[in-house]
């Protein structure tokens, strides 16, 4: 995997904004697309390939990692397809596994590892690509979420300028209007408490930053607001029944 191991080197930031695939990675797409419908390479070693490659990536490069999870396991239906159904299954439960081992005490590295990656990186690698097509969001992400999310929130408060636009499309249902034209998001209070309730104080990963600074970014405007009622709800003190 030279091609990968390049790739893992650089910044996504080197990359072209807009395009999800680090570059050659396409060519490399059709390279195997070609050996797998020619019976050259069986989905047993492409399983062995991704893993591989994974190992590579998620270490050091998150967006190359979602990356190779969208190009060679999560295709679209109308392509061919490296992997069967089960071996699909083991390629994203792998990554997620490999992404809490690598970073459930690496709150700094996470970030480091997200710059210059398009926003919805870390959803992807959350939720999965097919899960997030689909708008299935029920229960937690991926068994073993419960170790990671603390390290989200903590990289949130180390490097907000990378960190919130990321954390902010796991906060968010979206919806079309304008004729496809445009995306409106509204904060979703119960995903982020199912989310994040037990990881921390999810208010505090945003308490310093102003709707206006994020004028530009209308997923992170508002989860600001949302979090900041939640927090106010939160200081109220209850009523108390009379003795």
């Amino acid at each position: 995997m030279p091609l990968i191991a390049r790739r893992s080197k650089e910044s996504a930031t080197a990359w072209k904004y807009g395009d999800h695939d680090p570059p050659g990675l396409i060519v490399l797409w059709r390279l195997l697309l070609r050996q797998r419908e020619r019976g050259q390479l069986t989905g047993a070693a492409m399983l062995e390939q991704v893993k591989l490659a994974l190992d590579i990536a998620i270490p050091a490069n998150l967006a190359l990692a979602s990356s190779i999870e969208h190009h060679f396991v999560t295709l679209s239906g109308d392509v061919t397809q490296f992997l069967n159904d089960e071996q699909k299954a083991e390629a994203k439960t792998y990554l997620r596994l490999k992404l809490v081992s690598v970073y459930r005490d690496k709150a700094q590295q996470m970030a480091e590892n997200l710059s210059g990656a398009e926003p919805p990186v870390l959803y992807w690698l959350c939720w999965g690509l097919d899960r997030a097509r689909a708008k299935s969001f029920d229960g937690l992400p991926f068994e073993g979420w419960e170790q990671l999310a603390p390290a989200i929130l903590k990289a949130t408060r180390l490097n907000p300028s990378v960190m919130i636009p990321q954390l902010s499309l796991l906060l968010v249902q979206s919806s079309v209007s304008g004729m496809g034209r445009s995306t409106d998001y509204e904060f979703d209070s119960e995903l982020a408490t199912r989310l994040f309730g037990r990881a921390g104080n999810l208010p505090e990963a945003f308490d310093k930053e102003e709707e206006s600074r994020w004028r530009d970014t209308p997923w992170v405007q508002p989860v600001i607001s949302g979090l900041k009622k939640l927090s106010e709800a939160s200081d109220r003190p209850r009523d108390r029944a009379e003795p």
